[in-house]
């Protein structure tokens, strides 16, 4: 993402929910960075009543089975699509971690938990929050 447009502090980015018909409830405002989502909301399997993500887990060869959406802000594409990824493989407490001794990158992780949602950001997201 580039120079913000004329007369705006940044690019809005809207941030959807783990529902297909679930419109973003949530915004931020970028510009200068990159911004990527991985997640399973469009990119599964259903076998014998289990849900599998196209997001392999290396450590057992299988798609992940817990649904989850993070959404990464970095320096630049590259570095927020990998780790949107990865921290979707290694879940909230290991990600915030990693997220954390990454320059300049910011998260939000959303998981179904026992028929909730959680949600974990790392400390500066919300000063990107547009709302």
């Amino acid at each position: 993402m580039g120079e913000a447009p004329p007369e705006q502090r940044g690019w809005l980015i809207g941030i959807a929910g783990l529902e297909r018909n679930q419109t973003p409830d949530r915004f931020i405002t970028v510009s200068h960075c990159g911004v990527a989502t991985s997640g399973d909301l469009w990119q599964f399997v259903e076998i014998a009543g289990q849900r599998y993500s196209h997001i392999l887990d290396p450590r057992t060869g299988l798609g992940l089975m817990q649904r989850s959406s993070v959404t990464i802000v970095a320096q630049n594409c590259l570095d927020a699509d990998g780790l949107a990824s990865c921290l979707s493989v290694l879940g909230a407490v290991a990600g915030e971690k990693l997220i954390a001794q990454q320059p300049g990158a910011e998260m939000l992780m959303l998981t179904h938990v026992d028929d909730h949602i959680q949600e974990v950001q790392s400390s500066g997201f919300p000063k990107l929050s547009s709302r």
